[in-house]
């Protein structure tokens, strides 16, 4: 399992990698709060 932190950015390895998030909060149980950033296509995500 990768070593997460607060700042990193991921994707969705499931749909091709076509929505990145930012990792905004790790709780003290490793439940993680995201925050959705932009598409694989550059465009904003609501």
């Amino acid at each position: 399992m990768e070593n997460f932190k607060v700042g990193d950015v991921v994707a969705r390895k499931s749909y091709d990698y076509d929505i990145l998030f930012k990792i905004v909060r790790i709780n003290s149980n490793g439940i993680i709060d995201l925050a959705r950033a932009i598409s694989k296509d550059n465009s904003r995500c609501a």
